[in-house]
């Protein structure tokens, strides 16, 4: 597909390269998630030291800057990671995402059968809600099942934030 220039995957077992793309940033343990750019694109991956200690309950995190003016946020949570580690989780990432003050796009496989990432879910994630509401994120994946009747894999992006920028730049 040439109208593609950033591949995010999770559980990518058996990809460790994508011939015509570079790697921009993977986790290199568990499921091995990466994002891989096209040799053009001006993008660079930033430290995600500070999620380091998450990384004990294999959430993955990778976090790059696409051309200087969007961040992508690629996140990968197993399925039995506990609530109260989820929530820490969200909780450790969002004074990052603050700092950075970019319009973003969050995209992963969240496993988290939350109300607000599918119609078929039944379960409240306060944490989540709270995340989401916090940055003004909307889930732009519509709850379209990928797995069964859940919607574990997940897109969200901040309009009200890219909306502010767009606005700056035209000033």
């Amino acid at each position: 597909h040439q109208d593609i220039d950033i591949i995010a995957m999770s559980e990518r077992r058996f990809y460790s390269t994508i011939p015509g793309w570079k790697k921009i940033a993977e986790a290199d343990f568990d499921s091995r998630s990466s994002i891989y750019a096209r040799p053009n694109l001006e993008i660079r991956a930033l430290d995600t030291a500070p999620l380091d200690p998450h990384e004990a309950n294999r959430i993955q995190t990778q976090l790059v800057v696409i051309e200087e003016k969007f961040l992508l946020i690629h996140t990968y949570i197993p399925p039995d990671v506990p609530t109260s580690d989820r929530r820490d989780f969200f909780e450790a990432i969002s004074p990052i995402i603050t700092e950075i003050d970019l319009p973003f796009l969050m995209v992963g496989d969240l496993n988290t059968k939350c109300v607000t990432l599918g119609i078929h879910h039944v379960e409240h994630h306060a944490y989540f809600e709270e995340f989401l509401d916090k940055h003004d994120l909307t889930v732009i994946s519509q709850g379209i099942p990928t797995r069964g009747e859940a919607s574990l894999d997940v897109a969200s992006v901040s309009y009200t934030h890219l909306r502010a920028h767009e606005t700056k730049a035209n000033l």
